[in-house]
């Protein structure tokens, strides 16, 4: 009986240690500071920013940053974004920083027209560790192996989505308030 016990606990053990092995948690950001975490069962939770300064070499005083709870310890380092088609212009720079943190920046690109939180302009260094990406349709999607920026040494899988242009969306009391001026257009218009 307790062979059966035994047997039965290190089995239990061993499939969650594979799972915690499997496991792919998916962290999602834009430039506006709004992010979120979907772990493994697929439970959602949003992430929490702030404007913080970045310690990284170059960083600047005053930057968006991510926490990121679902990461242990992530690989410290540089995920840098060049504007397609592939060329020397760098448009982002993500930065893995020290506990669980991700500093956004933005600037290298002359199209993005939207005035964001990450919007500072990029670092005036870089880290030894860097990694290079072409972003596409305003995303890129990033799974990091051992040693790249963002890799969890302790086991757990976590791709990112790295959204690096989007239009603000406009809260629902604007959106009611343009929709009353257009009604009340239409009815002014209909009277004349």
């Amino acid at each position: 009986m307790k062979f059966a016990s035994l047997l039965g606990a290190a089995s239990v053990l061993f499939a969650a240690s594979a799972l915690h092995a499997a496991a792919v948690g998916v962290v999602t950001v834009n430039e506006f500071g709004v992010g979120s975490y979907t772990d493994p069962l697929g439970n959602v939770s949003a992430l929490t920013f702030t404007v913080a300064s970045d310690p990284g070499p170059g960083g600047l005083a005053s930057v968006l940053k991510y926490t990121l709870p679902a990461v242990s310890s992530p690989v410290a380092g540089d995920v840098k974004l060049q504007v397609p088609p592939a060329g020397p212009t760098i448009s982002d720079v993500l930065r893995f920083g020290p506990s669980n943190t991700l500093y956004f920046y933005s600037g290298g690109d002359p199209a993005d027209s939207h005035n964001s939180t990450a919007d500072t302009g990029l670092p005036a260094a870089s880290n030894a560790n860097t990694f290079t990406g072409v972003r596409g349709n305003n995303t890129f999607t990033y799974t990091p192996t051992a040693g790249q920026p963002g890799f969890d040494p302790n086991g757990w899988v976590v791709t990112y989505n790295f959204i690096t242009e989007v239009s603000p969306i406009p809260e629902p009391a604007s959106l009611m308030l343009l929709g009353l001026g257009g009604a009340a257009l239409l009815v002014r218009r209909r009277k004349a």
